[in-house]
């Protein structure tokens, strides 16, 4: 059960964010038939009204900082060249240590590095 502190007082309550975006809640269909001289079809209607319901949203958050964060290209690109740098850093630090373990390596004995990562040959080590 939540409780309220606000001793079930709705004036500081928040307004619903439909009513922010747009002038007047869209109408259904059957109220849609019921108003006077309707030149445009309810499809017509809901369409136009969504699109502007959609505009107004866009614009009234454009300069929000989670707003660019999820739709700007810009910061999918910032992110895309921060996980493609992580990654080759990465396959860097693998590289090395492969190489690293080949030139240990003596014998007829596989290399480290092979015996741990398991790539295709390696058997995986049960813990006893």
């Amino acid at each position: 059960r939540r409780h309220n502190n606000n001793n079930n007082n709705n004036s500081n309550k928040s307004p619903h964010p439909s009513t922010l975006y747009a002038e007047e809640p869209m109408l259904c269909q059957f109220l849609w038939k019921e108003k006077p001289d309707q030149e445009e079809s309810y499809d017509e209607y809901r369409k136009s009204y969504c699109l502007n319901y959609i505009r107004t949203f866009f614009n009234q958050h454009m300069d929000d900082s989670w707003f660019r964060d999820l739709y700007s290209p810009l910061s999918q690109v910032r992110v895309a060249r921060q996980e493609r740098t992580r990654s080759k850093q990465e396959a860097k630090t693998v590289m090395e240590e492969l190489e690293s373990s080949l030139e240990k390596n003596t014998g007829d004995s596989k290399c480290f590095f092979v015996l741990k990562a398991r790539l295709g040959g390696g058997v995986k080590q049960t813990s006893t």
